[in-house]
């Protein structure tokens, strides 16, 4: 097809026009923008995700620290029981 001045490419269009670069620049700007709205939804994502396997990373280390806190808790109650027993039983005069 011709561009007014005759001109015709391969397929028969118009030829490029400075109208055809304006759309081209457009076109290069939405594609630019999608792009960076893919960039920041991927770091946002990323950023998303470090911090969930920071928090399960925290999560267990406090629910081994909560568990062995509650393992010492226990043996202590149970050392003082068993101390608690033995002086009874040589306040009594019992052996053990």
């Amino acid at each position: 097809m011709a561009d007014g001045r005759g001109n015709t490419d391969s397929w028969g269009s118009a030829s490029p026009h400075i109208g055809h670069g304006r759309c081209l620049t457009a076109a290069n700007d939405v594609l630019n923008a999608a792009h960076e709205s893919e960039v920041e939804s991927l770091r946002q994502t990323d950023s998303l995700t470090v911090r969930e396997l920071t928090a399960r990373r925290l999560k267990a280390e406090i629910g081994a620290l909560k568990a062995g806190y509650e393992e010492g808790v226990e043996t202590l109650r149970q050392r003082w029981e068993k101390e608690a027993n033995q002086s009874e039983c040589q306040k009594a005069g019992h052996a053990e």
